[in-house]
């Protein structure tokens, strides 16, 4: 096999593997998956956001709870 011919089948081949995955990505199947992975960091942000606020209500109540025991003894 000629150099010329290799090179001209591995530019079609590429050629091809492109437009697939051009097609695909833009595509209506994976908009679902690319608008999640598009929301994890925010996703993410708002769980921590709700974790920390969770552990300063129980820390509230904790607090509250010791003094209410301090006072009653």
């Amino acid at each position: 096999m000629d150099m010329t011919v290799f090179r001209t089948v591995s530019l079609l081949l590429m050629f091809g593997a492109f437009t697939a995955i051009a097609i695909w990505a833009f595509s209506r199947r994976p908009k679902k998956d690319f608008e999640e992975a598009a929301r994890l960091a925010l996703d993410e942000e708002d769980r921590r956001k709700d974790e920390r606020r969770s552990r300063e209500r129980e820390e509230t109540r904790a607090r509250g709870a010791d003094r209410d025991g301090q006072e009653k003894e």
